[in-house]
This record gives C-alpha cells, sequence and structure tokens, in this order.
C-alpha cells in the first residue's frame, strides 16, 4: 500500500539519530572531551545513522 506501509523500518533510524546524539551528550564524561567537540561528535552520530 505504498508510502504508509513504512513502519518501524522508516520510523526507527529517524528516532535513533537525534535519540544517540542525546546519550552522546549525556554520558560522554566532559573530562574526557570538551562540549564543542562532544557536540560535533553528537551530530556526526546523528547523520551516520540518517
Amino acid at each position: 500500500m505504498g508510502d504508509s506501509s513504512l513502519g518501524w523500518r522508516h520510523w526507527t533510524p529517524l528516532l535513533a539519530g537525534p535519540l544517540l546524539c542525546l546519550l552522546v551528550q549525556l554520558f560522554m564524561p566532559e573530562s574526557l572531551i570538551d562540549p564543542a567537540p562532544r557536540l560535533v561528535l553528537g551530530l556526526t552520530a546523528w547523520m551516520a545513522v540518517w
């Protein structure tokens, strides 16, 4: 039935990308990496999933 039958295969990456970015921001210790590069790492992970 066309585009309406995409189901979880369509929504999983769309939700996993932002979630992965958020997880990188929350659980990567600041002592390990500064905030700006940590944001770039999170966004890179987001783009890789998408």
